[in-house]
This record gives structure tokens, sequence and C-alpha cells, in this order.
């Protein structure tokens, strides 16, 4: 009888061992999953705010650095929604855009290595963003709008895709009128460029990432570099 309990004992000791490695196993894997669906391409999560230096062609007045703050709106299912904006109140020669104040770089939907920008426009100009063909585009919303009522689906649909792992050709051809994008990889750098051909010096932009640092550059201007306005990042710590 002895020997038989003694059985069980071990029996019982080896069935605990075994699940114990399993849920340990279980464990190791979903931290695994949640590294690779971390948010790679943007910011650290305690950072609100990049120091960055500014140049603009025509815009003397303009300090050579500011703070762009980096605002957490909203978090979804799969995604966290984020805001850009450049920490300054005054006005300057190339500030807007057709109804884009260019302080305000947009929200930003964040999902693994996929970021989709929205932009925020004066409501007159909404009808120069309606899909109108090839040349229409989509990716902004209204200043009386509120962004937090899109879903994921309308981010991905309607929002401009700004950065992912791989490569994105344009989807038009060089010489077609309309807006052209691009994804280059280089590296851990996702670079973003467009640029909108409906005369010969229109707007163009772009966006370059950096894995672990975020948003590393940003231009935007016309054709001939009128109106160029670019923001770097600087060596500061600016973590708050």
């Amino acid at each position: 009888m002895k020997k038989l309990y003694l059985c069980l004992i071990i029996l019982l000791s080896a069935l605990c061992l075994v699940s114990c490695e399993a849920i340990d196993d279980s464990n190791t894997g979903t931290s695994e999953l949640n590294e690779a669906d971390a948010e790679s391409y943007w910011f650290s999560s305690d950072q609100k705010v990049q120091r960055v230096h500014v140049e603009a062609s025509i815009s003397d007045d303009l300090p050579d650095e500011m703070n762009l703050l980096i605002t957490h709106v909203a978090e979804y299912t799969n995604g966290n929604l984020y805001e850009l904006c450049l920490d300054y109140d005054k006005e300057f020669s190339c500030r807007e855009y057709d109804g884009w104040d260019r302080r305000r770089l947009g929200y930003f939907y964040v999902e693994g290595d996929s970021i989709y920008r929205v932009r925020v426009i004066e409501k007159e100009f909404a009808p120069a963003f309606e899909q109108t063909g090839t040349s229409g585009r989509t990716d902004a919303i209204t200043e009386d709008e509120d962004i937090t009522a899109w879903s994921e689906a309308d981010f991905k649909s309607r929002g401009a895709l700004v950065c992912q792992d791989s490569s994105m050709e344009d989807k038009l051809g060089k010489e077609e009128t309309g807006f052209h994008e691009t994804i280059e990889i280089d590296g851990d750098r996702s670079i973003y460029n467009d640029y909108y051909n409906r005369v010969e010096t229109d707007f163009y932009e772009c966006f370059t990432w950096e894995k672990g640092k975020g948003l590393v550059r940003y231009y935007s201007g016309y054709g001939a570099e009128s109106l160029h306005l670019e923001l770097t990042v600087t060596d500061e710590d600016s973590k708050e």
C-alpha cells in the first residue's frame, strides 16, 4: 500500500511540473506577441514632447527649434490614435495650405508597424479632399468633425498610409495627374513621400520614421521648394 501511495505522489508531482511548464510557455508566447505588435515606428509610450529643429524657406521669423507635442487621443482594439502638433501659436508666412494649418501635422492612427495620417482642414476646403477619381483625397476631416467617431476601418480606408514595414509603389504613372504616394524602406527607416501634381509646382510632403525613435524628419512645401517647412529631431532628450 505504501508503494501505491508513493507512486501516486510521484505521478501527481510530474503532472504539476508539466502544467507549470505549459503555463510558462504560454506566457512566453504572449510576451513575444506583444513585442512583435509594438508600435515600433512610433515614439516611446511615455514621450509627450519631441524637440525639433525648424527650417523654412521664407519665414525668417520662425525660431530655430520648437517642441512637437505628442498627444494620445484614443485607444482602439488594435491600435492607438495620437495627434502631432507644433507648440507654436504665432502666425508665419507658410503656415497654411488649402485650409490646413501646417503646425498641426495631423492625427495618426498607429497599429503595429502601420501608421495612418488624417489632417484637419477648414470646412470650406472640404470639397478638395473628396474622392473624385484618381486625383481625389480622403485623408482629412473638417474642424467640426469628431475624429474619435472614426473606426479603425475608417482610418485604414480614408487616412493616408504614411508608414509601414514594406515598400509601397506609386499607384499612378509618373506623369499621371493626381495624388502620388510611395514608401521606401532604408534599414530601420520607413520613408513616405507624396506629391500632388494638379499644377506644375503643387504640394509635396515627406515623413521619415525610424524604429525605436518615431518621426525623425518631416518636410512639406511646393514643387520648387516654395513655402518649404522642415522639421528634424535634435539630440536633446525631450521626454517628459
